[in-house]
């Protein structure tokens, strides 16, 4: 598939120059869109955005002005974002944006303080209940052993 893709694009640059010789192998708007979402669908997106600049350039060049204009942005547009998201660049300082929050989370000490402030809370809250569940069990009690205690 993509050294189909490869000998599309070849095939197409190839064209593209023996055109000024021949008008017939001139390669029109739409082959050139079409070839840039079907690089875009397997990846190839800074190739992509060259053929959506190819296929803008060709559009200037009819001086007519064709319906799939904002599409051939758009999908430029999207090979560029596409292109920048996956480089090293981009992933590398994403990666460090996370690992700083990570730090500035784990050496905070504010964080520190309310997590030991929630946990000594619960804590105590757990003890409330405890004391509360005794003094309740031993209420409860206390009539039975006269009970069993009285003739």
């Amino acid at each position: 598939m993509y050294g189909c893709l490869a000998l599309k694009y070849e095939s197409l640059l190839l064209r593209e120059v023996k055109s000024s010789d021949c008008q017939f192998l001139q390669v029109s708007c739409m082959e050139w869109l079409n070839f840039a979402e079907r690089l875009l669908d397997n990846g190839f997106y800074p190739i992509a955005r060259q053929a959506c600049e190819n296929a803008l350039l060709h559009i200037k060049k009819d001086d007519g002005e064709f319906s799939g204009n904002k599409r051939i942005k758009r999908l430029r547009d999207h090979a560029v974002i596409c292109a920048a998201s996956g480089s090293v660049q981009a992933l590398a300082t994403e990666y460090l944006k996370r690992k700083t929050i990570e730090k500035s989370n784990i050496s905070s000490p504010i964080s520190k303080e309310a997590q030991c402030m929630a946990s000594s809370l619960f804590r105590n809250g757990i003890k409330k209940r405890n004391v509360r569940q005794l003094l309740e069990s031993q209420r409860t009690r206390v009539p039975e052993i006269f009970k069993f205690t009285a003739p």
